[in-house]
């Protein structure tokens, strides 16, 4: 018996393994396009919605122009996944004006929000040099001009970065009477060079992240022959890129310490793709037969979701090592689109403008030919004059100019290709033509409202909630200045929400100042509570689950009935003890005058 318990324990240990080894082989076979795909439906399945549903939709817009929302916009985007990218626009040009109406608009320190939400809404079809109805210039304000209000390094090199990303997203000018230009932010990035090549945050010690980071924002540079400090962007970040092979792990993965993780993992791929760097194929990017690409499949869980890491670290408690997150998952999103658009030969990903014609691919694609098939001095010259001749801002897409470059040095011939920064400013406003890698089925939302649509607009519920925000929202956007009638109702909806919006976040901020801690309140404090109850209970459902302390003001009620259960019987009590010391008082009298008699 004991022999046939030993057997079937050893079968299902066998099938244990067997399965195992089948989901590995599923996910290294999945390619990219499949990844992409099962990423949205992984974060609609986490948002609650069908697979039919368009992502961007109300709940998960709620949270427009923040990480959780804005990276997967880009992503989808750059993908060209059709979906409702009008409604993500709208809620942007409603969240930037009202930040915009405080002091620090979109962030004190931080200038990243001005390049991510300037990046995200390039990708949906906006422009954000004109953002909302007052045509706020996000790449004015977050980037040449952001200096004028803060630094912006001060939170780091990754504020530089980013800028320069965003900056090069269009090619955008800076004018003349910009606090910064174009030079300026590549003299800072290439400053912070450390001497092993690589690049930090803050630290001494170089971080794949940033490294890598750094090698995106200096990659339309690497075909320039001008000098920092003695080095062309080409030597920086050919010194980067060696470092960057250092710490490729045999699994393909990169690590930030020794914590193999997924992000590390993802801008390397980022960074190889914007250098032209074909990542599935370059040998000095394979390490043990993986490439970047097999390490990133390693944290791609069966729902669709990436995880940061298999192993978990205390420092970073939500990223459970079995359980795909949020952060993770769309840093995987935009490398595998990265690699998507390299695979089909389209801009790179950072690269917003419009797409190459054939006929400049196949002029790209001669004078790459001609640069490989380079075996004289007379053959040299001839690649350079086919490589002058090809429209200076598309040099950069030339894969092979180092060779040039190098051939050049050699036979003595003078390198008179032009100056790639200056070729970098050439719009002062641009919107991108978003070009369709993946197929979808679903159409996109049409700026015009059908009439259908518009005689909905005069059955709007009267009780509204926050919940309608971004419906509301969109609606107002999609109608024309001439429906005086209909953008009256939707108007006087959206300030009705923005008055429950306002209500919650005042009655949070009372809750946190009044009611904490709640163990210490006092029947002083009754009033107190009973107004906040009392607001808390004014609340439509769905925005009472807005309000962050909602248990808490149970608990401060309860806290309440505590405290004058507690004083009826502290009164009851004294009563009694005045009662029988009254009762004592009156038999002592009666005692005592019985004595007398």
């Amino acid at each position: 018996m004991n022999f046939i318990k030993k057997i079937v324990c050893m079968l299902f240990i066998i099938l244990g393994i067997f399965v195992l080894i089948t989901e590995e082989d599923a996910v290294a076979s999945m390619n990219t396009k499949e990844i992409i795909n099962g990423i949205i439906q992984w974060k609609k399945s986490a948002e609650n919605l069908s697979d039919s549903e368009p992502l961007l939709s109300n709940g998960f817009l709620e949270n427009a122009g923040s990480t959780s929302v804005d990276w997967y916009v880009l992503g989808m985007g750059r993908a060209g996944i059709v979906d409702q990218y009008p409604a993500y626009e709208a809620i942007i040009n409603d969240v930037v004006e009202k930040k915009y109406e405080t002091a620090n608009k979109l962030s004190e320190m931080k200038a990243t929000e001005w390049h991510r939400i300037s990046l995200a809404y390039l990708a949906a079809g906006g422009n954000p040099t004109a953002v909302g109805n007052e045509k706020i210039n996000l790449i004015q304000d977050g980037v040449y001009d952001r200096g004028l209000t803060m630094a912006i390094d001060a939170q780091g090199l990754n504020g530089v970065i980013w800028g320069l990303l965003t900056l090069d997203s269009m090619r955008y000018k800076t004018p003349s009477y910009a606090n910064e230009t174009r030079e300026d932010l590549l003299e800072k990035i290439v400053s912070k060079q450390l001497d092993d090549g690589g690049f930090s945050l803050q630290a001494k010690t170089s971080e794949i992240d940033l490294t890598a980071m750094a090698i995106q924002a200096l990659a339309p540079y690497y075909n320039d022959e001008t000098n920092y400090n003695g080095k062309t962007i080409r030597q920086i970040i050919d010194e980067a890129l060696r470092f960057i092979q250092q710490q490729q792990q045999p699994s393909g993965t990169f690590s930030t310490g020794d914590d193999e993780n997924l992000e590390s993992t993802a801008q390397v791929v980022v960074a190889l793709t914007a250098l032209g760097i074909n990542v599935e194929t370059n040998k000095a990017y394979i390490k043990n037969g993986n490439t970047a690409i097999d390490g990133m499949k390693k944290f791609l869980q069966t729902d669709g979701g990436f995880i940061h890491s298999k192993k978990y670290n205390e420092d970073n408690p939500t990223s459970l090592p079995d359980q795909s997150n949020t952060m993770a998952t769309e840093q995987a999103l935009y490398a595998f689109v990265a690699l998507l658009r390299q695979q089909q030969n389209a801009r790179t990903l950072y690269d917003f403008r419009d797409e190459q014609s054939e006929e400049v691919k196949e002029q790209i694609a001669a004078i790459e030919q001609a640069i490989d098939d380079i075996a004289s001095e007379e053959s040299a010259k001839q690649a350079l004059t086919m490589y002058k001749k090809l429209a200076i801002e598309e040099h950069s897409y030339v894969k092979n100019y180092a060779e040039l470059a190098a051939y050049l040095d050699e036979y003595k011939i003078k390198n008179d290709s032009q100056n790639l920064v200056l070729a970098m400013s050439q719009n002062t406003t641009a919107t991108m033509k978003p070009v369709q890698l993946m197929t979808n089925k679903r159409q996109q939302l049409q700026t015009k409202l059908s009439k259908e649509e518009l005689a909905k607009v005069h059955q709007l519920p009267k009780e509204i909630s926050t919940k309608d925000y971004v419906e509301i929202t969109t609606l107002l956007q999609r109608l024309e200045p001439s429906q005086k009638e209909e953008r009256q109702i939707v108007q006087q909806r959206k300030e009705e929400i923005e008055k429950l919006q306002d209500e919650i976040k005042q009655l949070n901020e009372k809750i946190l100042e009044d009611l904490y801690p709640f163990s210490k309140l006092t029947l002083e404090d009754a009033n107190q509570v009973e107004l906040i109850v009392a607001r808390y209970n004014k609340l439509p459902a769905y925005d009472q689950q807005q309000i962050v302390s909602a248990k808490d003001i149970e608990k401060s009620l309860e806290q309440m009935k505590t405290l004058k259960t507690q004083r009826i019987i502290k009164y009851i009590i004294l009563g009694l003890l005045v009662i029988t010391v009254s009762v004592f008082i009156i038999l002592r009298i009666k005692r005592k005058g019985q004595h007398s008699e």
